[in-house]
């Protein structure tokens, strides 16, 4: 089967952190005076979220509303002996055969060999498989952006010790940055120079044994909340189905807005909120559902006109 790529849907996509954001692994040694896990950084300073965070917190809710059905559920649940009682093989060979890997103990991600299947259409398969077919969705890295107002307002006090220019000057720095897209603001040096200093906060946690009640502590770095974010997706598009996959893309993308990213998130930390979403030359703020659905039906019926498989 071949494919024929008609046309690249681009989308710039700002959102917010509304709590406290920790993304980024321990430290391989821990030395005194250090954290214990601090914040990604690239490797000149900047603060990011991976696109893989966003397309994998998108492609896991995915999964759970379309496809994570009864018994897939049942089975998860239930032991492997009581797996090879009823079907005669393992709970492993049982789920694969379903299209589920184990990831953890009890979760579990979706890779199938159907053709027809959306999710693995949309996120991609593994390239061994003889039914893999072009991804479809592509999310880029997010970077914090510094033509937000509350973003800018936040290195306020240290702006002259950042660039040497005074605090009246921070409404010009942010106009700087303004109608510019996220990857022309990253390689600006005044950008460089400001991420790098960009407040952090440092949360002290206790892990308490509780046996002995003896307290370990720990120190997290986290990105505070109201930090703007702006990252680039895209959408590849082969044929007519990719209309209803565009839709189901657009419309689980408002539900970042529940669906926490980063670690400690049963701690409350991670939470986010889908601000405003621009392609085609046209941008949306996001306020409610019913107003962003009938967005997303509209735009789609634009993108594809014309388009035919």
């Amino acid at each position: 089967m071949s494919f024929k790529l008609h046309t690249i849907v681009k989308f710039d996509i700002k959102i917010r952190t509304l709590t406290g954001l920790h993304i980024g692994t321990a430290e391989t040694a821990i030395r005194i005076g250090t954290l214990d896990r601090p914040i990604i950084r690239d490797p000149i300073g900047r603060i990011y979220i991976p696109g893989s965070t966003i397309k994998g917190a998108l492609r896991s809710f995915m999964e759970k509303k379309l496809l994570l059905n009864d018994q897939i559920k049942d089975l998860i649940l239930m032991d492997d002996d009581e797996v090879f009682k009823k079907y005669g093989r393992s709970k492993e060979e049982v789920l694969k055969n379903l299209g589920w890997k184990r990831s953890g103990k009890f979760t579990y991600y979706h890779e199938c060999g159907e053709t027809n299947c959306k999710i693995c259409t949309i996120f991609g398969r593994a390239s061994d498989r003889e039914s893999v077919t072009p991804t479809r969705l592509y999310v880029n890295d997010a970077f914090i952006d510094l033509s937000d107002t509350v973003t800018i307002n936040m290195v306020r006090d240290r702006i002259y010790e950042i660039l040497g220019k005074s605090e009246e000057e921070l409404e010009n720095i942010r106009k700087k940055f303004e109608g510019r897209r996220i990857y022309e603001q990253i390689h600006d040096d005044d950008y460089i120079k400001i991420v790098r200093e960009f407040p952090t906060e440092i949360k002290g946690e206790n892990v308490i044994d509780r046996v002995t009640s003896r307290a370990n502590p720990r120190f997290i770095e986290r990105l505070p909340a109201s930090v703007a974010f702006r990252f680039e997706m895209d959408f590849h598009v082969y044929e007519n189905r990719d209309k209803e996959l565009l839709k189901d893309v657009l419309e689980y993308l408002y539900e970042l807005n529940n669906i926490p990213i980063g670690g400690s998130k049963s701690r409350g930390y991670g939470k986010i909120k889908v601000e405003a979403i621009t392609t085609n030359g046209k941008r949306i703020e996001v306020t409610d559902k019913n107003s962003y659905s009938k967005w997303v039906n509209g735009i789609v019926e634009e993108i594809f006109k014309g388009i035919s498989s």
